[in-house]
Formats: C-alpha cells, structure tokens, sequence
C-alpha cells in the first residue's frame, strides 16, 4: 500500500550534546559548574497571557529576547479563525488574522526576526495548505504551488536575523510525490528548489541555519516495503549531498537541529516504534540514546525539541492525571523528567512546542488543556 504521510504534527528538533558537544561553545571543566551547583535550580514557571485568544496554542517561536510568536486555532460556527499570540517589548498581545490557515494540530511558526515571520498549515476538509506571512505590520496570505492536489503537513524554518527568509517543506509523500518539496519565500511567494529527494519519501523536517547550511530529512521507502529507513540531505550553498542514519529501518526523521556544520542533532521515530536521538559530526550519523516514553501515548512526542545550551530539552506526551506538562531533558549522559507548574489536577496537559530565546538559556513552550480548552505558556530561565 502506498504511504501516505502522517497528518499529525510534527515533532522534534534537537540539541547540544553529548558531554563536550553540550554546548555550542569549548568550554572548560572549570568553567562549566554541574547542573544545579551554586546557582538556583532551573523551574518552568507559568507566563501571564491575555485571556480571549484562541484555546489551544500548538507552536511558538522567539527571534530575539523581548519577542515571540505563537499560533493557534479554534472554531467559530463552523469556520476555523487563526489566531497569534504576539510579544512585542514585554507585552503579551493576541492578534486576530484576517485568514485562516491549516487545521488546528497543524500550525507552525517560524521567525527570522520581530518583523519577519511565517505560519504554514495542512487543510482537513478542504486540503488548503496555505501560509502567512508576517511583515511587521501585517499578515498576509501566499499560496503553495501544487499540481494535482495541495501538499499535506507543511513544515517550516526560517534563516534567522536580519535579511532572513523563510523555508518550507511540503509532503505528497509516494501517493503525490511532486508535492515533495523545499520552498524559499522570496518577493512574497513561495518559490520551489531543486531537491535530489528518494523517489519515493515523505519528508518531514527541514533546518536553516544560513542559505548555504540548509537540512532536509524524512522516510526513503525506495527499496520497497512498508517501513522505509530515515535519511537527511543537507545543501552546502553548491550542491546537495545524502547522510543516511545508519540501522534506521522503520523511522522517520521527525526534526532536525543545527547548532555548527559539525554539531547538528535529529530526532527520529514513527507511530508506535522506539524513537531515538542522534547526532552528526561533520561527516556521519550516530544513534547517541534512545528517547524514553512518557505519558500514555504509543505516538511520538506531540511537542517540540530545543536546545538549552547545556542539553536537550524535549516536550513529554502528557500523563494521565497528572495535571502539568511534562518535560525531558538529556544531559550527555541520561535523562530526566522536569514537571511544569500545576495547573489543573487529574487533566491531561498538552505542551506542542519548545522553542529557545536567542543567546540565552531561556526557553519558551505552549499548549493547552484540551479538556478546558485553556492555552498556556511556560518559561524556563
């Protein structure tokens, strides 16, 4: 049977690594204290936000320290009304856009800076996969090209600071493969790049760091069967080369991150089969840890992946009753669950994403209680 790519959202982004790859910078022993030694320890700790807006935020992005974006949506007498949760200085503010995009788990968001952003989603219904583009001031709808039928999960990165644009991959997956690929948005459309992808993939991240340090990743079911392997491409500024992640039959590379062209880090996993954290160094792949589970979900993890400088920070499936969002955190060595503040005792808490602040250790993540339809940021600093 033909492999139709996942309509659930993707997750996962990864991280510093494993003991000196921990950060992004050398660092000496003495210079690194241990984790929690002579300073207070790192809590994630609830964000006041405006009440009114939509009630679940499913992504978020912070280009600098004094701003961030987040998205969700909700339903309103049967039409869908995208909504953004804006901070600009210090202020928190929900912005009503004059269109929506996507379906609700869909919805990405990608920023190069305050002024330059960007929302893709996936349509249910009416498959319109679509974008906004934020200017600064506006937001405005463009368009994915397609063929014969609208791409599904669209997924999205940005190069980030000033003059930096936004990336797209789209999925047709092996039922519509020319809707396999890499957008650039430039002059206020999406422009497509040529891309050696498989001949038959479903492509599900993609990473920018610069225009010529640009990563793609997904599933290669080419050499037959139903469980396909994982594999990268990674665009140098000249040419395209493949890094397949070795023994990765039966996976998909769900996200990708660069820290340097020698520290780049992928999460990978399919529904219902171990997941894994990997790291390249310049050259090759290699499996670093398997990601435990958390929470009841055979699924992998609804939230994202950031990086807090010193480790790896993944946004748990939610636990039953357990009433907080849940947390994982790889330290080169293991792993750890940290809990968010409570919230509603006995509820399943969501959290969709986790993004870094810009040249801090800080990091951002939104979701909900999809039972009170309540949305939620929480802060780690």
């Amino acid at each position: 049977m033909a492999e139709r790519p996942h309509v659930t959202r993707r997750h996962a982004i990864a991280t510093a690594a494993g003991a000196a790859l921990l950060v992004a910078a050398p660092t000496s022993a003495a210079a690194a204290p241990a984790p929690g030694r002579g300073r207070p320890r790192r809590e994630w700790r609830d964000v006041p936000i405006p009440a009114g807006g939509v009630p679940y935020l499913t992504s978020v992005a912070a280009p600098t320290r004094r701003s961030a974006i987040a998205v969700g949506q909700y339903y309103q007498q049967g039409t869908a009304v995208t909504n953004v949760l804006h901070l600009d200085g210090g202020t928190w503010r929900f912005e009503p856009v004059s269109r929506a995009v996507g379906w609700a788990p869909n919805l990405e968001v990608a920023a190069a800076t305050p002024n330059a952003a960007w929302i893709v989603g996936m349509g249910s219904y009416a498959w319109d996969a679509g974008s906004l583009y934020w200017d600064g001031a506006t937001w405005t709808y463009a368009a994915f090209p397609y063929e014969r039928m609208p791409p599904y999960n669209p997924y999205v990165a940005a190069e980030p600071g000033p003059g930096g644009t936004g990336w797209a991959i789209t999925t047709g997956g092996t039922v519509f493969p020319e809707n396999n690929m890499l957008l650039r948005f430039e002059n206020g459309a999406w422009v497509p790049k040529q891309v050696p992808f498989p001949t038959k993939t479903v492509p599900a991240a993609v990473e920018v760091r610069s225009p010529r340090d640009v990563w793609v990743g997904g599933t290669d079911y080419t050499a037959g069967g139903q469980e396909g392997t994982g594999y990268t491409l990674h665009w140098n500024g000249r040419k395209w080369r493949r890094y397949d992640l070795p023994d990765s039959l039966g996976t998909r590379v769900m996200r990708i991150l660069a820290l340097s062209r020698r520290n780049v880090w992928a999460y990978t996993s399919m529904e219902r089969t171990p997941q894994f954290l990997w790291h390249f160094d310049g050259s090759e792949w290699t499996n670093v840890t398997q990601v435990p589970r958390t929470g009841e979900s055979a699924y992998p993890y609804s939230g994202g992946i950031a990086s807090d400088g010193r480790g790896i920070v993944l946004a748990g499936m939610p636990d039953a009753n357990l009433g907080r969002s849940n947390y994982l955190r790889w330290d080169g060595s293991s792993w750890t669950t940290t809990l968010g503040p409570p919230r509603e005792a006995g509820d399943w808490i969501s959290v969709n994403d986790v993004a870094r602040v810009p040249g801090t250790r800080t990091l951002l993540a939104v979701g909900a209680n999809p039972a009170k339809k309540t949305p939620f940021v929480e802060r780690r600093s």
